[in-house]
């Protein structure tokens, strides 16, 4: 793999907006820690390109809060998005985003009963982005989650699209 610097600059040369990072057992087996992911996180945040780290691969029920809380305060200008969180344990996650504005959550597992509301309500639409969950999931299911929800109309269009379009815009 090529330096960290000439990788990002490599991916926007090529039209790339979105790093996808798998750390853990099964996925590409490195350590999030910023002695090993460091140089690649912050040449993600100098070009404000969001980084999806799936935590499906953790193999645990729940992510690193102290780890995400650390990478969101040390990378400000990073846009964190967490993928295959199921929502346990809502309540460090509500209060993590509460105090990292760059951290944002992929509905793609997010399967609470009314989680959706929730969400809304303690963090707000704005930090939610739309995840197929594709191949592993129906898509179906986490755009139903969407759509079925009690929340506004433009709740649902962050959600649906324009969260994920502003963060896209912002990659430089």
């Amino acid at each position: 793999m090529p330096p960290a610097d000439e990788l990002v600059d490599e991916m926007c040369a090529k039209g790339v907006k979105v790093a996808r990072m798998l750390p853990g057992y099964d996925g590409h087996r490195f350590s999030m820690e910023p002695w090993c992911a460091g140089p690649l996180l912050e040449a993600l945040a100098a070009r404000r390109m969001p980084a999806i780290i799936d935590f499906m691969f953790f193999r645990r029920d729940d992510p690193n809060w102290n780890l995400l809380h650390d990478l969101s305060q040390r990378y400000p200008t990073l846009p964190i998005i967490l993928s295959g969180w199921s929502g346990l344990a809502s309540r460090s996650f509500y209060a993590l985003c509460q105090v990292c504005p760059n951290l944002y959550l992929d509905t793609s597992r997010y399967s609470l009963f009314r989680g959706m509301e929730a969400f809304c309500r303690e963090v707000g639409a704005g930090r939610l982005i739309y995840g197929s969950g594709l191949p592993r999931v129906a898509p179906g299911v986490p755009m139903t989650t969407i759509t079925h929800a009690f929340i506004s109309d433009e709740e649902k269009a962050l959600i649906a699209a324009g969260n994920l379009e502003r963060l896209l815009e912002e990659v430089n």
